[in-house]
């Protein structure tokens, strides 16, 4: 039987833990160990380009703040990291000729990041554009 909205499980591209291990480290935090409680392969903490699943990297980035006690941990991994989390999709994203171009682009391949979110673009009649960003249900 093949996946469903019921029984199918949201992944996402193990690069957004990019730094995480770093960063709990210097908060005392083992983060191989954190890892493995929260259902997550350790693997996916030094590997950006697995699938890891969605709930454990939740998981994961909650455990994270309450066992070192940083309520801002996701601030804090967030200004270490840059778009090269995205991999595959920066690289392509990069060489765009416009930032638009770019944009649409990242829409487009989103799912190549991950298949719990959205992105798109909303055109604007005075020719820009929002982009959005939404969760699936």
């Amino acid at each position: 039987m093949g996946p469903t909205s019921t029984n199918r499980q949201v992944w996402v591209r193990s690069g957004v833990l990019v730094g995480a291990a770093d960063l709990l480290g210097e908060l005392d935090v083992d983060a191989d160990a954190l890892a493995a409680d929260c259902g997550l392969d350790p693997a996916a903490l030094t590997l950006p380009d697995l699938p890891a699943p969605g709930p454990a990297v939740v998981a994961y980035f909650e455990s994270a703040a309450e066992r070192s006690g940083c309520e801002d941990f996701g601030i804090r991994l967030a200004s270490r990291q840059d778009l090269s989390i995205l991999g595959p999709l920066w690289m392509t994203m990069r060489s765009a000729q416009t930032v638009r171009d770019a944009l649409q682009v990242l829409a487009l391949f989103f799912v190549a990041h991950t298949d719990g979110a959205v992105v798109g673009l909303e055109p604007q009649a005075d020719g820009s554009a929002y982009v959005v960003y939404s969760l699936r249900a």
